[in-house]
């Protein structure tokens, strides 16, 4: 499935693209929150393919365990998703207290946005009933190209989400 989550990205990129281009003869903010998503977008689809954040992490692992704080990662994995889901929320709530009332669109997919960096984030937080959930393999068929998992189908979904706002956005006139 990470060919296609990773497409899903890409088209989406496209969607907010033409999504800015069209807001362009709207609000300032509202060209600039939808070149933002597609940037973010685009990041996130690269490192879907390439996992930029492996080596990251395994020198956050060597350091935790040179200053012998090993036994303690897990409270700060967790502590630190959780204030970046925080922070994320937040900003969120901003860019929806300054978007238009009129660009729904928009509205929507920072919500959807918002939705695809929790269902990223919230797989790490390691709380188990959590973790039985999003780790459930959904088809469980041979071969194993077919098989997903449930975190798998959020994050392509607010993906598709996000990149469907945008397609509608592209195509209203640019009062709407």
């Amino acid at each position: 499935m990470g060919w296609t989550v990773t497409l899903a990205y890409f088209a989406s990129v496209v969607a907010c693209l033409l999504a800015a281009r069209k807001g362009a003869s709207g609000t300032p903010v509202e060209r600039w929150v939808w070149l933002s998503l597609a940037g973010a977008l685009m990041a996130f689809g690269l490192n879907k393919q390439v996992d930029l954040q492996t080596p990251g992490l395994d020198q956050a692992r060597e350091l935790a365990v040179e200053q012998g704080w090993y036994a303690w990662r897990r409270v700060v994995q967790s502590l630190t998703i959780l204030g970046a889901l925080a922070g994320l929320f937040f900003l969120t709530r901003i860019l929806l207290q300054r978007t238009p009332r009129s660009a729904f669109n928009l509205r929507i997919a920072v919500i959807g946005f918002f939705g695809l960096l929790a269902s990223l984030g919230l797989p790490y937080l390691r709380f188990e009933p959590l973790s039985r959930v999003l780790h459930f393999s959904v088809l469980k068929a041979q071969p194993e190209v077919w098989q997903f998992q449930v975190r798998e189908l959020m994050e392509c979904g607010f993906v598709v989400l996000v990149g469907t706002q945008g397609l509608k956005r592209s195509s209203t006139r640019a009062t709407s």
